[in-house]
Order: structure tokens, then sequence, then C-alpha cells
């Protein structure tokens, strides 16, 4: 579903697994005390990306939980990197998509995309993954979409997960907000959620390494 010339900022297309680059928070959430610091600690190494272990979303922290590459199904062409971040970083897999905590997603594209194709594709899945019941929800993702910028190579698209609301960023910039409760879980449904790509949302939702790894 997703092209190397219309990548999304959600999860259409095929993931590539990529075990050596693979990251687990389960394991990296002893090193939440260090997000206070004055610069990140990289945790991990996806492909050409450094993801930060921790990220501040407003008051809180979140902590790196799973990190993955996406790949183009066509050309098989890395698109971008992705790490899925929580505030407790020990929730079971079961219960990421509805759990109440504040969450993140961060994105670096590693290809550029025209800023038509992107959101052409961004509401192409955000339709698939939102309920009719969200409608509110639809048409604020759609003036979104005319905020959108082409994005070059290295450009990160991030989005800060609330309750009541996903705030959108790009390059640390807000774009907007998704201002609906349903945001969240529609947002994250892309990623992992039922009708996610299978690889991509098990790869963000791996179990815990056993005891003693």
């Amino acid at each position: 579903m997703i092209s190397p010339t219309a990548p999304n900022l959600f999860a259409s297309g095929r993931h590539r697994p990529r075990e050596h680059h693979a990251v687990s928070g389960w394991v990296g959430w002893v090193l939440c005390g260090l997000a206070a610091a004055a610069s990140p600690a990289f945790a991990a190494q996806v492909g050409s990306v450094s993801l930060a272990d921790s990220l501040k979303v407003d008051q809180s922290v979140v902590h790196l939980y799973h990190a993955t590459i996406k790949e183009a199904t066509v050309l098989q062409v890395d698109v971008y990197a992705i790490g899925l971040y929580l505030e407790d970083t020990m929730t079971a897999p079961e219960e990421v998509l509805r759990s109440e905590q504040i969450k993140a997603v961060e994105i670096t594209f590693l290809i550029a995309v025209k800023k038509l194709k992107l959101a052409s594709a961004w509401m192409r899945d955000f339709q698939r993954c939102c309920p009719e019941s969200c409608r509110s929800l639809r048409e604020s993702a759609q003036a979104l979409t005319k905020k959108l910028p082409d994005i070059k190579r290295g450009d990160r698209v991030s989005y800060r997960l609330h309750p009541d609301r996903v705030d959108v960023l790009i390059n640390d910039r807000s774009l907007g907000a998704l201002d609906d409760s349903c945001g969240a879980v529609a947002v994250l449904s892309a990623f992992i959620g039922e009708r996610a790509p299978e690889r991509l949302r098990q790869a963000l939702l791996a179990p815990p390494p056993p005891a003693g790894r």
C-alpha cells in the first residue's frame, strides 16, 4: 500500500524485520532516570537513526518501548524509523493501545515525500483506523493535512498522545492537534491496532525478554 513516492504519517506498507536494530523498552526502562539530563540519552540505533531513551511530553516523561524500520513494499526502500514511547514500559503488550497513559510515536523519515502524497496517504490510513463515530476527528485530521510541508530526508514527525488529544509536531514544531478523546486510539491503531500491518504491529508490541536477559 505504501510506495517510495507516497509514504505516510501512519503505517501502510510492509515492515522488514531487523532484529539487530529492533529495541525493547522492557529492558531499557531502567535508564529512565536519565530523562531529566540536558542532553537526551540515546537508547537505540535503528538503521542510521538514533532514538532517545526518554522524551518529555508536557509534564510527563515517556520511555522507549520498541523501535523498528518501516520499508516500502514495491522497491523495499527504507521509508522511516519509528519508536513507540510509553510512560510505563512495563505495560503488557495487549494493554498498550487502550491504556490512558501518555504515549508518543516518533518517526524519522529516510526518504523525501511531497506534501500532497503525504496528506493523501495519511487520510487513507486515518479513515481505515477511525470508526464512523469519530467524524469530527476525521475533519480535524483533514484540516491538519493542509498544513503539511514537504518532508525531507531526516525530518521527524512526532505524535504526542494524550487521553483527550493528539499533538502533531514536525521537527519539534507544532503542526496542530487532534482534539478528540478517540484521537490517541485512532492514531496508534494505525501502528499497533488490529488493522495495522502485522509485522509492524508485532515489532512494536514484542513481548518482554525472558527473565535474566
